[in-house]
Formats: structure tokens, C-alpha cells, sequence
């Protein structure tokens, strides 16, 4: 668990609670994982230097 002095374990938001609890739908995405174990996430092609 977070201490304390960083700030504790963080309470979550009405907004995230109600994204959290919707029903997951499939959505394609490109996943990069280097072998360093980067890994990058593109969600948009529109942005792909939007990380």
C-alpha cells in the first residue's frame, strides 16, 4: 500500500466508478511491447504521437 507521505491510496471518483462499472466492448488497439518491457499505447491513428 502507498505511504502516507505520498499521498495514500487515492479515493475514486464518481466519473471513474460509473466508467468501471459499464459493460467492456471490444475496440482495436496497438499494443508495443519492446524488449526493454516498454510498453506504448496508441488510441487514436488520427494522433499517433499522442501517447
Amino acid at each position: 500500500a502507498p505511504s502516507a507521505q505520498s499521498g495514500g491510496i487515492p479515493n475514486p471518483t464518481e466519473e471513474y466508478l460509473s466508467r468501471a462499472s459499464g459493460v467492456p466492448a471490444p475496440q482495436p488497439m496497438l499494443v508495443v511491447i519492446d524488449l526493454n518491457g516498454t510498453l506504448l499505447y496508441r488510441p487514436s491513428k488520427k494522433q499517433p504521437t499522442d501517447f
